[in-house]
């Protein structure tokens, strides 16, 4: 967990009313509290009967807590090594019988792809009956509990937050983000995303090599985002929004002072004691995503920052 505090950090998104969706929905989590709201875990009978499998198949395996990667092969899988490097998360050796105490999120086959391909057309049905199988990678195989998935983990969070699927929209490239795709009112799909995904997505943005993820936020929901609230928003908020839209300014309320819309996409005016000390033009349009922000242009923030 510890890379993906530092990567929230970096986007400064450990604000206030932030929230984290990671192991493929199995896991959903305030950024600053810790409180989790969705917390799908495999039981240890599930990771005896994945990990014999494993052996029976003759692939590589390991589980994933919070805390690490957990493998029973004492030969540890390069793909293991490789995804404690990408994950920033420690690998331990652990035997079946010492995993019994351990809330294990979801487990993998990681192997080379002609041995991985090789297991999973031997894997007996009842496997994708019981659990949900998603081949992220070549060299993946995620195997997590039958409910969990990005798309339910999205929705469940969008109800929390008072939003329809209408209000919602993911940006994904694999498999493992179909179900996310296919729940969210706005599909994202990368350039370089799979070409199977892309016939199910609303947008096509530009590949990572371009900054894609940016191009779908900047595109599909900032230009089309204004209100009046944008003061609500933390300064880490109002810096990343910053970086995305031209020469924005961000209005914050002095104390004693109160705002008014003098018309539809007319004037903002901040008022004090019934007297109109500042205006701006203002654009307000209706909100698709649910998402609050007030967008004035540079020449006419009138001192108010």
């Amino acid at each position: 967990m510890q890379e993906f505090k530092k990567l929230l950090e970096e986007l400064e998104l450990n604000q206030p009313d932030n929230y984290v969706v990671t192991f493929n929905g199995g896991l959903v989590q305030d950024t600053v509290t810790g409180e989790e709201l969705i917390k799908e875990t495999l039981t240890y009978d599930d990771y005896l009967d994945i990990e014999l499998l494993g052996r029976k198949l003759g692939v590589h395996m390991h589980a994933i807590t919070k805390d690490g990667i957990y493998t029973a092969n004492r030969n540890i899988g390069k793909y293991t090594v490789y995804e404690s490097n990408l994950v920033s998360m420690p690998i331990f050796y652990r035997t079946p019988e010492e995993m019994a105490n351990k809330e294990i999120v979801k487990c993998m086959y990681i192997d080379e792809p002609e041995i991985l391909d090789a297991a999973i057309s031997k894997l007996p049905p009842e496997l994708a009956e019981k659990y949900t199988l998603v081949k992220s990678a070549p060299f993946y195989l995620e195997i997590v509990k039958k409910t969990v998935n990005k798309g339910a983990a999205i929705l469940h969070l969008a109800e929390k937050l008072g939003l329809s699927k209408e209000q919602t929209m993911a940006i994904g490239d694999e498999e493992n983000d179909r179900a996310m795709l296919e729940a969210v009112g706005s599909p994202v799909v990368m350039e370089n995303g799979k070409e199977e995904l892309k016939k199910i997505a609303k947008y096509i943005t530009k590949s990572n090599d371009e900054s894609g993820v940016a191009h779908a936020i900047r595109e599909w929901v900032l230009k089309i985002m204004f209100s009046y609230k944008i003061w609500n928003f933390s300064s880490g908020t109002r810096r990343f929004l910053s970086q995305l839209i031209p020469r924005p300014i961000f209005c914050r309320v002095q104390p004693g002072l109160r705002s008014r819309i003098t018309g539809p996409n007319e004037r903002l005016g901040f008022y004090k004691d019934d007297r109109l000390v500042a205006a701006a033009s203002v654009l307000i349009k209706p909100l698709p995503l649910g998402m609050t922000m007030l967008y004035i242009p540079a020449r006419s923030h009138n001192g108010l920052w």
